[in-house]
C-alpha cells in the first residue's frame, strides 16, 4: 500500500567546523494526509539511542532533551503550516560532541516513517609538527605529529614529487583536548635519490579538511628546510645556519605561480657590510618546472653566532 505519511526530504549539513557557526538547521519535511494531520508526532533522535532528543507533539511546544537539551531554538519555525511548523532543529553553536548520526522520525496513528544522515562538526589541528633525525650516518627518521583533532583523523607520509607512500608506524590517542596523532618512518639512505622532498599528509575521513607538511632531506647531509602548505603564502622558508643547498624545488598547485618570482636571501646575521642578494625568474606559461637561479650567497661566513639565511623559494607546479 502507498504510505499516506511520507518525509520527503532530511536536510543535514554533512560537515562543518567547529566553532564557526551561531546555529545550524537540521530540516524534516513530509506530507501528509488530512486524516492524520491532527495527530502528527515529529521525534528527532541521536546516534541510535532510543531515547529522543527532540519531541514536538502537535499543540504543544517543542522540547529538547538528553545531549540538545539547553541547545536548541525552540521557537524556530520551519514553515507557516501548522502541521509542520516544528519539524526542524535549530541547533546553536554547534560543537564537536554533535558529530553524529541524526534520524527524524515523523508518525501518526496511522502511519510513520523515519530518515537519517550523519552531520560531523570537525576541529582543525591546534598543532601539527614535522621533523627528522639521524639515528646513523645512513639513515633518516622522518617524524609527524598533530594535535587537537576531531573526530579521528589519519596521518600518513609520502615522497612530494611522486606521491608514492612511505611505509609508517602511526599512533591515534583520544584525550581531552581531542585526537593527537603521531606517525614515524625510518628510511634508508641509500634508497632515496640525492634530494627528497617528504611530505606528511593530515586529514580528517570524510571532510575536504586536509594539511600537508613538507621537509627537503639530503642523505648523508643535516640539511632541512620545512614548508607548511597551510599557510596563506607557501613560498616562504627558513634556511638553517650553513651553506645553501642548490637547487630546491618545492611543490605546489600550478594555480599559484605567478609570471614572477622574487627570490631574496637576506642574511640574518650582524653584518653591515653584507646585502641582502635577490633574483628574478620568469616562468613561461608552458612550462610547470622551474630551479632556484643561482645568484645565492654559496658560501656564508662560518664565524659563531650567524643564524642562517631567510629565502623566499622558487616553485615547481603540480
Amino acid at each position: 500500500s502507498c504510505q499516506s505519511l511520507h518525509i520527503l526530504d532530511l536536510a543535514i549539513p554533512e560537515v562543518i567546523q567547529n566553532g564557526t557557526r551561531s546555529s545550524v538547521v537540521l530540516d524534516c519535511a513530509y506530507r501528509y494526509e488530512r486524516y492524520e494531520k491532527e495527530d502528527l508526532v515529529v521525534k528527532w533522535f541521536f546516534n541510535g539511542e532510543p531515547e529522543a532528543v527532540y519531541q514536538w507533539i502537535l499543540g504543544k511546544k517543542p522540547e529538547a532533551m538528553g545531549i540538545l537539551k539547553g541547545r536548541v531554538n525552540l521557537e524556530y519555525h520551519a514553515t507557516k503550516d501548522k502541521y509542520s511548523r516544528h519539524r526542524a532543529l535549530e541547533i546553536l553553536h554547534p560543537t564537536t560532541e554533535l558529530t553524529g548520526l541524526y534520524t527524524c522520525l515523523v508518525s501518526s496513528f496511522h502511519d510513520e516513517e523515519f530518515a537519517s544522515k550523519r552531520m560531523i562538526v570537525y576541529a582543525p589541528a591546534s598543532s601539527m609538527n614535522m621533523t627528522y633525525s639521524k639515528p646513523s650516518a645512513t639513515s633518516v627518521n622522518i617524524s609527524c605529529e598533530a594535535h587537537g583533532l576531531y573526530p579521528k583523523p589519519t596521518l600518513a607520509l609520502r615522497h612530494s614529487t611522486t606521491r608514492t607512500p612511505v611505509e609508517s608506524e602511526v599512533e591515534v590517542l583520544d584525550v581531552e583536548e581531542g585526537y593527537s596523532i603521531y606517525l614515524q618512518a625510518m628510511v634508508e639512505d641509500r634508497t632515496l635519490p640525492r634530494e627528497t622532498i617528504f611530505e606528511c599528509v593530515l586529514h580528517i575521513p570524510d571532510t575536504e579538511y586536509q594539511v600537508r607538511r613538507s621537509i627537503i632531506y639530503l642523505p648523508g647531509g643535516s640539511n632541512v628546510n620545512s614548508l607548511d602548505h597551510s599557510t596563506t603564502d607557501p613560498t616562504t622558508l627558513t634556511h638553517p645556519p650553513g651553506k645553501p643547498y642548490l637547487p630546491l624545488v618545492i611543490s605546489v598547485p600550478t594555480k599559484n605561480l605567478k609570471n614572477t618570482h622574487h627570490l631574496t636571501w637576506p642574511p640574518l646575521y650582524n653584518r653591515t657590510n653584507t646585502t641582502a642578494k635577490q633574483c628574478n625568474i620568469n616562468l613561461q606559461k608552458q612550462k610547470t618546472s622551474i630551479s632556484l637561479c643561482d645568484q645565492l650567497d654559496k658560501s656564508p661566513p662560518t664565524r659563531r653566532g650567524q643564524k642562517g639565511f631567510k629565502g623566499v623559494w622558487a616553485m615547481e607546479g603540480s
